[in-house]
């Protein structure tokens, strides 16, 4: 508890601000913006080596050539990384030779584009930044530094789906894949979201997943080896290492998340159609949220692969939480929910950043070095870099 405290009081601070928010005018909500958005910089663009994907981005960081053009295509060439992110880490670079700067810039891009959607999409700005908190949003600003700017380039080209504009969605979804590759599965939804889907089918597919969890039915494991059958020894044997022993997921069984999602399931459910009413973009997003429910129940058999799918939709929790809030009719039922969302999102901020690896330090305040970090690292946890 102790090392997810400073993520814990971030998350209230944004829960304190929307209540202000909800009644402030036109002048004071912008200055409520300000206050968050640098508050947001501060905290996670000026941490230090916290998490655990630094151990992969600082040194990919240092072995980038500042150089011409010659020396920036060479860096692209050898680097594992999409060449958008080298270039932004070359572009920076550039301007200081820091890593700390980098995940300064890193940071602002993101307010920005977070910033964007959520204004756009939201009327409580402050409690919408506490729901990004609690629901991946502190793993996307400190671990995922590409996921983040790809899936934040995805969500502001939500509105060409509205819009029924294919080119401009298509030509920045593709620009996202500059920063990561897994934004190709972005580009088929533009036919898919705007649609709308009837309530029955949502609960349908939400309660066949959950069978498939709690049963533990692999559904997966099966394709996949048939198909590697046919490629050869080694793809069977890839695929061995990750249906069998300790690479299968832990993740099939009831726990504390599936309570969650089945009761946040069973909400969307009832106000359904409340919910398409408050916006028309809800379509959106209750489309995201079964395709959120989809990745997690039907690919639970494989841990990494079914947290990284279902990042990608993650973002449909930052909206549809807050409007959940706006559907009950009676006071009582509405404060209980609001209990619900800050009990589960301590539990869930602390599941997240609980362990000693995410312990909280900041430049500003001093910061552990790079050597010692690694140590404390190797020390806890080797085996949890995202690569």
């Amino acid at each position: 508890m102790m090392y997810a405290l400073p993520y814990i009081v971030l998350a209230f601070f944004y829960g304190l601000l929307s209540m202000t928010y909800r009644t402030a005018d036109d002048v004071l909500r912008k200055r409520l913006c300000w206050a968050c958005a640098i508050v947001f910089v501060l905290f996670f663009g000026l941490r230090g080596f916290v998490g655990t994907d630094w151990t992969h981005y600082y040194p990919e960081f240092d072995k980038v050539y500042i150089g011409g053009i010659r020396e920036l295509l060479f860096s692209i060439e050898r680097s594992e990384f999409e060449p958008g992110f080298v270039v932004l880490m070359a572009l920076s670079k550039r301007i200081a030779d820091s890593y700390v700067f980098f995940t300064l810039l890193c940071s602002i891009i993101n307010v920005v584009l977070l910033f964007r959607f959520l204004n756009k999409y939201t009327d409580n700005l402050p409690l919408a930044l506490m729901f990004f908190m609690a629901m991946s949003g502190i793993g996307l600003e400190i671990n995922v530094m590409r996921n983040s700017i790809s899936l934040l380039i995805f969500l502001n080209t939500l509105q060409y789906i509205e819009q029924r504009r294919f080119v401009p969605y298509l030509c920045w979804n593709l620009f996202a894949m500059l920063f990561h590759v897994s934004s190709i599965i972005y580009i088929p939804l533009y036919f898919l979201l705007h649609r709308q889907i009837n309530k029955w089918i949502f609960l349908s597919i939400v309660l066949l997943g959950n069978v498939v969890l709690i049963l533990k039915i692999h559904l997966l494991a099966p394709i996949m080896l048939a198909v590697a059958s046919r490629m050869g020894e080694v793809y069977v044997k890839m695929v061995e290492v990750y249906t069998e022993g300790e690479a299968t997921s832990d993740m099939m069984g009831i726990s504390i998340g599936l309570l969650e999602r089945l009761f946040t399931s069973g909400l969307i459910f009832c106000y359904y159609d409340k919910l398409k009413g408050l916006r028309k973009e809800n379509v959106i997003f209750i489309n995201s949220m079964l395709l959120y429910m989809f990745m997690f129940f039907f690919f639970s058999e494989f841990e990494v692969v079914c947290r990284r799918l279902a990042l990608m939709f993650v973002f449909a929790y930052w909206i549809l939480w807050g409007d959940l809030l706006k559907c009950f009719n009676y006071r009582g039922n509405k404060m209980l929910f609001v209990l619900f969302l800050l009990c589960y999102s301590v539990l869930k901020i602390k599941g997240m950043v609980g362990d000693i690896i995410y312990q909280y330090d900041n430049v500003l305040l001093g910061a552990k070095s790079y050597q010692e970090r690694l140590y404390i690292y190797q020390k806890n946890d080797p085996d949890q870099v995202d690569k």
